[in-house]
């Protein structure tokens, strides 16, 4: 079996990049923005062009500043099979994101449904079979829009005879200049029925339903994790904090991240930013 893991740098949520303002993109008219590591005088590679760099990442925009692609390059890996290169590509409707497709080892696509009146976005995730592999859940708060909680269940290796899904689960507190968000991912049992329903349905009820029934159950795995973010007065993420790593935004002048530093126990990690506009 093939198994297909994501390499994000400064998150392992799926589909997860830096997060640029739309706002602050388009009034720089930024097209392109390229994330690179900075790698030190023994590296082997430190002296090929650009010198002390290593691209890991590139996001494209349009006039908008809407992120409509991201590049990485050996940013997906597989058991016994070399790194490749991945893909992402978004599509909006009405100034809202409706669409967005990864190209790797298997392309999957993630198609974006709004329910207005709950303040509530259906995701379903189907793959390069149409074949529908997952399924999430996003509440915001209907007086700021701010994200509240998320309920992901992916169930892309759940068959007949192997009837486990892995359920991702966040609940985001907001205090003054601090986010916290508080996630888990927890493994269970999945009936034929419930899988019927998740692979099929399209009403919010009956998958809210569902999945409060399977949290019930008694999870077989269980991983809890925690993430702070602070802002400063500007709005700007200015820090990350998780278990053994702590990462520093640093801005120019125009509100652009120039610079982050992920700070872990024995070792850094920076990444600098560099920019194209029209």
């Amino acid at each position: 079996m093939k198994i297909t893991i994501i390499l994000m740098l400064l998150s392992f949520k799926l589909f997860a990049q830096i997060d640029f303002p739309q706002d602050i993109i388009a009034k720089n008219r930024i097209v392109k923005a390229s994330k690179y590591l900075v790698i030190s005088k023994k590296n082997p590679n430190y002296y090929k062009n650009p010198v002390g760099l290593v691209l890991k990442a590139e996001s494209v925009f349009d006039n908008k500043g809407r992120l409509v692609s991201t590049f990485s390059p050996n940013g997906a890996v597989a058991s016994h099979f070399e790194s490749i290169d991945l893909k992402q590509y978004y599509f909006y409707k009405d100034d809202k994101i409706a669409k967005m497709s990864r190209v790797d080892f298997d392309s999957i696509s993630v198609e974006y449904l709004y329910f207005e009146k709950r303040n509530l976005i259906l995701l379903t995730k189907t793959n390069n079979k149409n074949e529908r592999i997952g399924l999430e859940l996003i509440y915001n708060d209907a007086n700021n829009r701010k994200e509240l909680k998320r309920m992901e269940i992916d169930f892309h290796n759940t068959t007949d005879l192997n009837h486990y899904a892995n359920l991702y689960e966040s609940n985001i507190t907001y205090s003054k200049n601090i986010k916290i968000s508080k996630q888990s991912r927890k493994l269970f049992s999945v009936s034929k029925e419930q899988l019927n329903i998740f692979k099929s349905s399209f009403e919010i009820e009956k998958i809210e339903n569902e999945l409060n029934e399977i949290k019930k159950g008694i999870a077989i795995d269980v991983v809890n994790f925690e993430t702070s973010f602070i802002y400063n007065k500007q709005k700007q993420l200015i820090k990350e904090i998780s278990v053994g790593s702590v990462i520093e935004y640093i801005y120019d002048k125009k509100g652009l991240i120039k610079k982050c530093i992920d700070k872990r126990k024995k070792y850094s990690i920076i990444l600098k930013f560099v920019y194209s506009s029209n």
